[in-house]
């Protein structure tokens, strides 16, 4: 079997590279992000260093992902019970996250990365949504990796989103006496799917911009 190595790749990553099967290579992989803080304490640093260094971690996975030409991505960066954390530890991610997407859009278009969330969003700070809106735009023309950051998400809040989705839906088409809930309904309603729904809908939506 021979594999064609992809350009960009380091000397190593192309030596691991040549031994997979493209034809078994995933089309969708998912990083729970993890484990910033128990790096930090290992090294005897602050709880802000290990995230800094997460975010470098983040700049190289999603480098390599679009240049072995990774469908799609999706990194869970902020759960939803991560706000139970000291406030001065959420305000650091929070602010970490703006300049994270300041920063790192030139590499995502340079990488022809688009950029999408799931997750509450709208309960972030104002300052972040408008961020996050400004990188979804300067992203939007990009047709390589899908890179999805999963942001204030909690499985269970998802549910209880997709739930609220379908019976406010069913109300206003007659009520619920002849609602019918199954898997194919349910999955329709999450994230991804209504998130895909609503890009095919307004493909040229303008979104509040901040740089």
């Amino acid at each position: 079997m021979h594999t064609t190595v992809p350009a960009g790749l380091s000397r190593k990553q192309a030596e691991l590279f040549a031994k997979l099967d493209p034809e078994r290579l995933p089309q969708h992989i998912a990083i729970i992000m993890d484990g910033n803080g128990r790096w930090a304490r290992r090294r005897h640093l602050p709880r802000v260093a290990g995230h800094k260094r997460g975010v470098e971690a983040v700049r190289d996975v999603i480098t390599l992902a679009s240049r072995i030409h990774l469908p799609a991505l999706t990194l869970y960066a902020f759960s939803a019970e991560n706000w139970k954390r000291p406030k001065t530890e959420t305000s650091f991610l929070m602010a970490l996250l703006r300049t994270y997407l300041k920063n790192e859009v030139p590499l995502m278009n340079e990488n022809n990365i688009q950029l999408r969330y799931i997750g509450r969003i709208h309960e972030l700070p104002l300052e972040v949504q408008e961020r996050m809106a400004w990188a979804t735009e300067q992203t939007a023309k990009n047709t390589g990796l899908i890179m999805t950051l999963a942001l204030n998400y909690g499985a269970r809040a998802e549910l209880i989103d997709a739930f609220q989705a379908i019976v406010r839906k069913a109300a206003s088409n007659g009520g619920l006496a002849d609602l019918r809930i199954d898997e194919e309904m349910v999955s329709r309603h999450l994230y991804a799917a209504v998130r895909r729904l609503s890009s095919a809908a307004s493909p040229d939506r303008k979104m509040p911009r901040r740089n």
